[in-house]
């Protein structure tokens, strides 16, 4: 688990699961537009939106590790 935001190549602190769901895949862009290889997020709650974000991010870390294992 990462300690300090600063050792961060881009990191995106937000106020709420809102501003959480506006943000999330134009960050994923960036980040594979930057060709960064690793992602760490935060899940938000498993209520309302946060549970439909929450399922994106699983399936998104699920895919990697599978596409890692067929190396």
């Amino acid at each position: 688990t990462p300690q300090q935001p600063e050792s961060f190549a881009r990191c995106r602190v937000l106020p709420d699961v809102g501003s959480y769901a506006r943000a999330l895949f134009a960050f994923f862009r960036e980040c594979d537009a930057a060709g960064v290889t690793s992602i760490w997020a935060e899940l938000p709650p498993p209520d309302g939106i946060g549970a439909a974000l929450r399922d994106r991010i699983e399936r998104a870390s699920h895919a990697e590790m599978h596409q890692n294992r067929e190396r």
